[in-house]
């Protein structure tokens, strides 16, 4: 069996994993000690991924599972802290089997902490039709990216990164509409196969998003998620050499949410991330559901 049948099945994770929550507040900073908290759940198993040219290509089945906090905390009425904390991350690889000779390539797993999101957010505009906030996210490489018997697994993709975003929302009747701008600098990553040590200079990126949501009856919650990323670069065109935290990555995710608010301060909520298009990226829907405590 080729090795590039390995690689290639580990070739890049959905980065939608931990962007969706970036909406919670939207535009609106939270107000001094009030809050929002949400314990989520992620699945991802994908048996494609979309290539550097944007064709799927069949893999070997691959999985990643995410048991994360995500939680914002106002401060003040303008500043608020965020962080989303990947508690366990578990990436597994499905046995390969050669239908001519029979041959069994063995899987593998990795289970451990992910990288953790630390930001803080700035309510430039609070009053009016339209409110708008800055933000500064760091991501902490306290994952692992190394691991497995093949060296290739991982829960993280061991570089420091930076993002500044701008939010700004605006209500309409019983909902509301947020946009999103932001540039993340991402890092350099050291890690090895087999022994041997490659280093990734990985590409910035260039994001663009909207949502639009609404209230019905005070309970329950909809909302539709648009999030557009982009490479400013290409960096290192080997992607395989980057396992599953993979680089030059782009994508469009349509993300549709659904919550049931149990009281004023508990809920659940349900979304499903999906890629219209997508460049070294799993091509499968990215699942979630969590249990959120508003302060």
């Amino acid at each position: 069996m080729k090795k590039y049948s390995l690689l290639t099945s580990l070739y890049i994770l959905l980065a939608i994993i931990t962007v969706n929550s970036a909406y919670a507040g939207g535009g609106w900073p939270q107000p001094k000690g009030k809050g929002y908290f949400k314990l989520g759940q992620s699945f991802l198993i994908s048996d494609q991924y979309f290539g550097p040219d944007g064709k799927k290509i069949p893999i070997t089945t691959t999985g990643y599972y995410s048991t994360s906090l995500y939680g914002e905390y106002g401060i003040t009425d303008r500043w608020t802290i965020t962080g989303h904390i990947p508690l366990f991350a578990r990436n597994t690889l499905n046995n390969l089997e050669s239908r001519s000779t029979g041959y069994i390539q063995e899987g593998d797993e990795l289970n451990g902490f992910g990288d953790v999101d630390l930001g803080i957010k700035y309510g430039l505009i609070t009053e009016g039709s339209w409110v708008v906030s800055a933000s500064f996210v760091l991501g902490l490489p306290t994952g692992n990216n190394v691991g497995g018997h093949t060296e290739l697994m991982q829960t993280g993709d061991g570089e420091f990164n930076q993002m500044l975003a701008l939010e700004a929302s605006t209500s309409i009747g019983i909902g509301y509409i947020s946009l999103l701008a932001a540039y993340n600098h991402r890092g350099e990553s050291t890690y090895g196969y087999l022994s041997g040590d490659v280093v990734t200079d990985f590409s910035d990126e260039i994001r663009f998003g909207a949502e639009i949501g609404t209230t019905i009856n005070d309970q329950w919650f909809l909302a539709l998620n648009l999030l557009n990323v982009s490479p400013v670069t290409t960096n290192n065109p080997n992607t395989e050499s980057n396992g599953i935290f993979g680089n030059n990555v782009a994508y469009l995710s349509i993300t549709p949410k659904i919550a049931y608010s149990i009281n004023d301060q508990w809920g659940i909520e349900v979304s499903t991330s999906l890629a219209a298009y997508g460049k070294n990226i799993l091509a499968a829907p990215n699942s979630q559901v969590g249990i959120f405590f508003k302060l």
